[in-house]
This record gives C-alpha cells, sequence and structure tokens, in this order.
C-alpha cells in the first residue's frame, strides 16, 4: 500500500453514510517495502481504524468475522483479488469497493500488460493474464456487489471524490511537521523511471537538467519531491523538499506552491483537478504513447513545461 492508496481508502470511508461497526485496514508493502508515514497510520487509530500489518492476525480476524457471518464491505485498491471475488460469493458481503491505484485505474488492459512485462519480466505477465481470466469469471457473480470509487470519470473529476479528498487532506496536515517554503516554488514530482525501466540514468538527468534551465530561465525557484521507491538518481545539489506524506497535501497546505511538474505522475491529475494549481509534463511526447484513456486526462488537465512562465506571471 502507498500513502496515496491509503488517502483514498480514507477518502473513500469519508463518503459513506454507513457507520461501520468495525474498521480494518490490512496493510502489505509496497515494491516490497513499507513507505506509509507513521502519522498517516496515527491518524487511521484516531479515526477508530484497526491497522493490520501481520498476515497471520489478518486471516484470524477475517475468519471470526465470517464465523460470525457479519455483513462485510470489502474496499479493494484497483482490482479485487481472488480472495475477495470468492468470498463475494457468500451473502454475508454487501459490497465491494473498488478505488484509485493511480495512473493504472484508468489504463487499458494491454498498457498494463505492457507495464507488467517490462517491471516483472513474462512471468508476471503469465500471472496477470490468468489473474485477469479468474478474476473476470468471478465478476460474473459478483457484478451486482461491485462498487467504483474513482477520482475521475471520463476527463471530469467525481465531486464526490474531490470534496472528500480535501477534506482528509485538510483533516490529516493538522498531523504534518513543519515544513516552511516562503517563496513561489515549482515542484518536480520525481518517478522511478529508471528503476521500472522508462529511461536510463542519462536520459532521466537530461530530463531533469532540462526542467531545472527551463525554471531558471522564467526565474522560478525548482523544489524536488522525490517518490518513495526513488533511490537510484543521485539529487544531489537540488533542492529536496523533505515531506513524508503525498505530493497533494505538500502543495495543498503550502501556497507558495505555485504549480507541479512531472513526467507523467498521478499527481500531474489530482493538483489542478482538485486543488486548482498548475500541472506541468516535461515532454508531451511520452504522454502521446499511452493508451487513450490516459492520453485525454493528460491532455485536459497538464500542459507543457514551456508554458510555466504564464504561472510566473501571475
Amino acid at each position: 500500500m502507498s500513502p496515496l492508496h491509503l488517502i483514498n481508502f480514507l477518502t473513500y470511508l469519508e463518503s459513506c453514510e454507513e457507520d461501520f461497526h468495525e474498521r480494518y485496514l490490512f496493510i502489505s508493502n509496497y515494491w516490497e517495502i513499507s513507505i506509509l508515514p507513521q502519522r498517516y497510520i496515527d491518524y487511521c487509530k484516531q479515526k477508530n481504524i484497526n491497522v493490520i500489518f501481520d498476515e497471520d492476525e489478518k486471516k484470524i480476524i477475517l475468519d471470526i468475522i465470517f464465523k460470525k457471518k457479519l455483513k462485510i464491505n470489502f474496499v479493494c485498491v484497483k482490482n479485487p483479488s481472488l480472495f475477495i471475488l470468492k468470498k463475494g460469493l457468500i451473502n454475508s458481503v454487501e459490497k465491494i469497493s473498488i478505488i484509485d491505484e493511480g495512473l493504472s485505474s484508468y489504463a487499458s488492459f494491454m498498457h498494463s500488460l505492457k507495464a507488467s512485462f517490462r517491471e516483472k519480466s513474462i512471468k508476471g505477465s503469465i500471472k496477470l493474464l490468468i489473474y485477469v481470466c479468474l478474476m473476470k469469471f468471478l465478476i460474473l457473480f459478483n457484478q451486482h456487489k461491485l462498487y467504483n470509487f474513482t477520482a475521475f470519470y471520463g476527463t471530469n473529476i467525481n465531486p464526490v471524490y474531490k470534496n472528500c479528498f480535501l477534506e482528509v487532506l485538510d483533516d490529516i496536515t493538522t498531523f504534518s511537521p513543519s515544513n516552511s517554503i516562503y517563496q513561489k516554488s515549482i515542484l518536480f514530482c520525481t518517478q522511478p523511471l529508471i528503476e521500472v525501466g522508462l529511461m536510463s540514468y542519462n536520459q532521466y538527468e537530461e530530463m531533469l537538467f532540462k526542467v531545472l534551465t527551463i525554471c531558471k530561465s522564467n526565474n522560478i525557484s525548482l523544489l524536488i519531491k522525490k517518490h518513495p521507491v526513488d533511490k537510484i538518481f543521485d539529487y544531489s545539489g537540488y533542492n529536496i523538499v523533505s515531506f513524508d506524506g503525498i505530493v497533494e497535501e505538500l502543495v495543498a497546505s503550502h501556497k507558495n506552491i505555485i504549480g507541479t511538474i512531472s513526467s507523467c505522475s498521478t499527481s500531474s491529475l489530482l493538483i489542478p483537478a482538485c486543488l486548482n494549481k498548475e500541472s506541468y509534463i516535461v515532454s508531451f511526447d511520452s504522454i502521446d504513447k499511452m493508451d487513450s484513456n490516459l492520453k485525454a486526462l493528460f491532455q485536459s488537465y497538464c500542459k507543457p513545461i514551456e508554458r510555466i512562465k504564464e504561472t510566473n506571471l501571475r
């Protein structure tokens, strides 16, 4: 689970009219590591959410819940697991709610398959194909229980998501450590593009140099917010913002951050759609290679970095 996944879960809960008797959050590692800020975990506990990391404890809790035949609302990121879909056949499971994973929630299956092949090789792609086939079969019997709670419907922001997302950010920011930004700045949101094989080290370095050059030519201060699993590139000499939460929280809580730049980050969509701040893409050539759904979203909410001077003039 990533920090954004957790915020999306909290956003979903904020949107619910139901008063759940018990709320459990089962957390698994993201990219094989735990990257959730402790203050996010503490916030969940303050909201009476039982946070469970241990797999054995998770199994015990689920066994107890099913034996008691309690009414259950499963919430899952992007796609429900086969376990959840099989349990969905039981009458006690009333709803299976699906929340945003990020960009992949809006990508076509072929886009996801190519990403799986690039990041996990043939073996991972075969596993994905098998999973999707089984998932499609089980969904036939669960269709009436599925509920999608996503940030975007087509290219339009979901107004319920937006309102609840902003409420969660406003509430959780009271837990935020002091991290003042005193001058007008643009925030570059990094991604693990080297790690997943989308760029070489030199290509990434050239991209970042382009960003820095454009910002300098427009007298804009450039800040860097590292992705939690961006580990390879050396950002020595750049102005790194030390912040443990999601980019959206950082931008929402600092009026001096007047916009963001990225290669193709989820934040490039959420920040303009929810926070009404400008979002710039380093090169739309990479966007043009995406499938039509993602391409339409980036074209709707983002501008090419060459137009950054328009923000600076405000």
